[in-house]
């Protein structure tokens, strides 16, 4: 039986173990912190009562590796997904416009709601369909960045702050003017070229803990896998182009065949002693995402989420006893005090859901990752897609590897099984 060592318990690591375990492999996960689940599980939250994840995530229809990895871990039941689109786009002062996209007549029914997506004046509605044709030319965009291709395509200023800047900052964690555009071309032909089911959200019916990472947990170690948590790789030893030993805070490895990193790249970087490819991490920029529960006395708000136009705040999702405000590429805010990040977001909060006020708070917790996601610029980009792993022996995943995408669930979850793959192909 051929052993693969693991290092890293978030998605891209979980899944790659899953897969692995699946076809009988003999699977060691080392995690260096105490939980699996990496920036995507939950905790208990004393302000909030009651379990939190570190970060509000959604999956789309689109999320075809993500939803084979649910479906293997028998944990799909755990998200719900919507059959229709039904988004709620806010504008300051309260007023509300729905994108609803009916799961019938595609694509008739994209055309249908965006000639009904109030937010953009009629006479402007039309150029909304420009950049979805866009994406049916064979032709690659010349322009430096998102911002630019938008531009080029009569997408001015209006149309991207009621519409563009909801869809890209919320995928790509960054301004458009730092975004790739073929990074975003992929979300959106992935998103909406892909029939009805792909622009579906699904979204976790509970904690993301107790909706995949224990469901993986128990799929792994059902099939004989060892899960070792509070371990940190320190080093690594090698023969010739084959890694020999992996050196950890508590133990020495040498017993497999293959390892499988799925760390991000800043520590595979220093662990492995190369940066996969030169000029690399001259490139790597990270973007912060703000994550701000709010437990309430009374909940004013009906819809299950919300975009909020041109705010500080570009997402509201609702849970019942509490709410979770999400600001993306939060540069801005990032670095303020839990008494300033409380003052401005829930005024900004007040100033688009007027049924909203302060007194209604009875706790907070705030979530701050400084280093959410890598910035998928151009340059970027590029370099991705030349990524090699050093060793024979030593497969990388992750969502920062390149798989056309930007940092996501599904990006994370495509490297694990893709790293499954590899080590299925390979003889030794």
């Amino acid at each position: 039986m051929k052993k693969v060592l693991i290092i890293g318990g978030g998605f891209a690591g979980l899944s790659a173990a899953v897969f692995l375990a699946k076809e009988n492999f003999k699977v060691t996960l080392i995690e260096a912190s105490p939980n699996l689940g990496g920036r995507a599980r939950s905790f208990y939250s004393h302000s909030i009562g009651e379990n939190v994840d570190n970060g509000q995530h959604i999956l789309m229809g689109c999320y075809s590796s993500t939803l084979k990895f649910l479906k293997t871990i028998n944990a799909l039941n755990n998200f719900e997904r919507f059959k229709n689109l039904e988004v709620p786009f806010i504008e300051k002062g309260g007023r509300q416009t729905f994108l609803k996209v009916r799961s019938f007549f595609y694509p008739l029914n994209l055309v249908a709601a965006l000639s009904r997506f109030n937010a953009v004046p009629i006479r402007k509605r039309i150029k909304l369909f420009i950049p979805f044709f866009s994406l049916l030319s064979p032709n690659e965009s010349s322009a430096p960045n998102l911002s630019s291709w938008l531009i080029s395509l009569k997408q001015d200023s209006e149309l991207q702050k009621a519409f563009w800047n909801v869809l890209s900052v919320g995928a790509m964690n960054t301004t458009p003017e730092f975004s790739d555009v073929k990074v975003f071309k992929n979300v959106l032909s992935q998103m909406f070229l892909r029939g009805n089911k792909g622009f579906n959200f699904i979204l976790p019916k509970k904690g993301l803990t107790e909706a995949y990472v224990l469901p993986a947990r128990d799929f792994i170690i059902s099939r004989g896998g060892k899960i070792l948590l509070s371990e940190r790789v320190l080093s690594v030893e090698k023969t010739g182009q084959k890694i020999a030993k992996v050196i950890t805070n508590k133990a020495e490895y040498s017993d497999f065949n293959f390892v499988v990193s799925s760390i991000p790249f800043p520590y595979a970087n220093k662990i492995f002693g190369t940066e996969f490819y030169p000029g690399l991490a001259d490139n790597f920029h990270y973007s912060p995402i703000l994550n701000l529960h709010v437990k309430l006395k009374s909940n004013p708000l009906t819809c299950k989420f919300a975009a909020l136009i041109d705010s500080k705040i570009h997402w509201v999702f609702n849970h019942g006893n509490y709410i979770t405000l999400v600001t993306s590429a939060a540069e801005n805010l990032i670095s303020k005090s839990k008494e300033e990040l409380k003052e401005i977001l829930l005024e900004e909060l007040q100033n688009y859901i007027p049924l909203f006020y302060k007194e209604l708070v009875e706790g907070m917790e705030i979530i701050k990752e400084k280093r959410a996601t890598f910035v998928p610029s151009a340059n970027l980009e590029r370099l991705r897609k030349k990524i090699q792993s050093p060793f024979e022996n030593l497969i990388l995943s992750g969502d920062w590897t390149y798989a056309g995408l930007p940092a996501t669930i599904e990006s994370a979850v495509l490297s694990g099984i893709r790293s499954a793959e590899t080590i299925l192909t390979r003889k030794s």
